[in-house]
């Protein structure tokens, strides 16, 4: 597992079968933009070590410089979570996978 330096980055992570989920129940929605996903929110330094646990692996976690991992880093967002109090207002919002689901999930494809 390796890592940059922007290890603080925060991010949230949906199960494809939750996003669709969501998209059908979206069909008979008013029209507008709706932000669809998890509003979990977890560090990619945390998720590095949840990975893990979560597969009882022993690999070492890794930081490299943002230089080695993208070469224009320019205008990045550090924190991506989604706004979903429009989203929730709107459907019978309901998560049926949590992040170590969706980790085990995409281990074992």
């Amino acid at each position: 597992v390796s890592q940059s330096r922007y290890s603080a980055d925060v991010r949230s992570f949906c199960h494809i079968t939750d996003a669709i989920d969501m998209m059908i129940k979206l069909e008979n929605a008013p029209d507008g933009v709706y932000n669809i996903g998890s509003d979990y929110a977890i560090s990619i330094r945390e998720l590095a070590s949840k990975v893990k646990y979560v597969l009882n692996s022993d690999s070492n976690i890794l930081f490299k410089p943002l230089s080695q991992v993208y070469k224009n880093n320019s205008g990045d967002i550090y924190v991506r979570v989604p706004d979903l109090s429009k989203l929730k207002k709107t459907i019978d919002y309901k998560l049926t996978k949590n992040l170590d689901d969706i980790i085990r999930d995409i281990a074992n494809d």
